[in-house]
């Protein structure tokens, strides 16, 4: 068996005796040139291919009859697509045989539905009859952002990832609108701005590009003034 673009297939036989040495007639099931190289084996199609192999006795220099070895190549399932619900959970597209990384690192959690219990970058794999496939997309996976000015103050954005729509809420005594000004991480560039802004806002951010940005939120006399960091998928 071997999964559909596998680079290498592993044979596990070999000659019968030392004297002895595999020879190979490629697809041919009869003619052709034998060869004791290890024959490179098709597998960009699905299906069951059929390889002939002999042996030869290399003292005397006698050729055993061919066999037909059947090397059936399984399709490679395709990646999981990784989003986020409501409930700040992971969720994979696929739900069979899943592995799930952080940062690269192999995760215990095998489930279709996954909860991160630290910020990172996040992808899964499926594995269909051993064969694995790409990596998912990669989430960028970072906790709700809430900054606590008092205990009965603070401003918070959700969610983050976030793609269009960033929500705003907030209480900061003195002030009913606070403005939002959004810098590029790369460039240090102001690519946004949203000025007098009501908590409860959800506020389209569509003509920004995916990457990682610094939101500003401050009030109008510039006394409160915070920076969060967000992800845009």
């Amino acid at each position: 068996m071997a999964c559909q673009n596998q680079s290498t297939v592993t044979i596990n036989f070999a000659a019968s005796a030392k004297t002895n040495k595999l020879v190979w007639y490629g697809t041919s099931a009869t003619g052709g040139t034998p060869s004791t190289a290890t024959p490179a084996f098709n597998t960009s199609s699905t299906g069951v291919i059929s390889y002939y192999v002999g042996q030869v006795d290399t003292s005397a220099g006698c050729y055993s009859d061919r066999i037909k070895l059947d090397i059936n190549v399984l399709p490679t399932p395709i990646a999981p697509i990784v989003s986020r619900d409501t409930a700040g959970n992971l969720i994979s597209s696929n739900a069979i045989e899943l592995s799930w990384y952080k940062d690269g690192v192999k995760l215990t959690n095998t489930g279709a539905t996954f909860k991160p219990t630290a910020a990172g970058s996040y992808t899964v794999k499926t594995t269909l009859n051993g064969c694995a496939s790409l990596f998912s997309n990669a989430y960028y996976y970072l906790v709700t952002d809430i900054i606590r000015l008092s205990w009965d103050e603070f401003i918070k954005l959700t969610p983050n990832p976030f793609i269009n729509n960033m929500n705003i809420d907030f209480v900061v005594k003195g002030h009913q609108k606070m403005n939002i000004e959004v810098f590029s991480a790369a460039t240090g560039a102001k690519v946004a701005t949203r000025m007098g802004v009501i908590a409860g806002s959800r506020l389209s951010f569509s003509e920004l590009n995916p990457g990682v940005y610094f939101v500003r939120v401050s009030s109008p006399d510039f006394k409160v003034s915070h920076q969060l960091k967000m992800v845009k998928l």
